[in-house]
């Protein structure tokens, strides 16, 4: 075998093992951010507040341009009245700009 390619086999299996274990460790976290958020929406809802869901990425796409169309599809989304809807929206404006 030539002993230019030993180097670089070495080094692709390296790689390789890297990528492996972090995509292992990717996949705990993601484990276990969801198993935080379950907890979290546990004591939210033991505590009966109400945490709306961020704008869907179709509604962000509205909301960019329209205003008024962006709160209507949001609350059409989540159910939320319109006061709760047009806050939601105008804050997640604002973070845009």
């Amino acid at each position: 075998m030539n002993p230019i390619f030993l180097p670089m086999g070495a080094t692709a299996i390296a790689c390789i093992a890297l990528i492996a274990i972090a995509a292992m460790r990717l996949s705990q976290l993601d484990d276990r951010i969801f198993r935080q958020e379950v907890k979290l929406n546990l004591i939210l809802a033991k505590l009966d507040i109400a945490f709306p869901p961020p704008p869907s990425a179709a509604v962000q796409a509205i909301a960019r341009t329209r205003r008024v169309a962006a709160v209507k599809a949001y609350r059409q989304e989540t159910g939320l009245g319109l006061k709760q809807a047009l806050d939601i929206i105008d804050q997640w404006r604002a973070r845009q700009t």
